[in-house]
């Protein structure tokens, strides 16, 4: 690739330096960032309906505290 041609590009997709473990918490927040979005949209779901469904009250109780536990990480 010719640097002189695209220097932007070459730029942004300029990855040396970052370690392992950059990597890999990059990756670990993206990969958290997805299922915490699925599960918000679970939620969402969730009190969109719940006129129409009923749950056991230790599933209402677990999904709280897993709802309470995701905020506060």
């Amino acid at each position: 690739m010719d640097r002189s041609r695209l220097p932007m590009i070459w730029d942004i997709t300029n990855i040396e330096g970052f370690s392992k473990a950059e990597y890999m918490m990059a990756f670990f927040a993206i990969l958290f960032g997805y299922i915490t979005s699925e599960y918000f949209k679970g939620f969402g779901l969730l009190f969109r309906y719940l006129h129409k469904m009923q749950f056991p009250w230790s599933f209402l109780m677990y999904a709280g505290i897993t709802f309470i536990l995701i905020t506060i990480y």
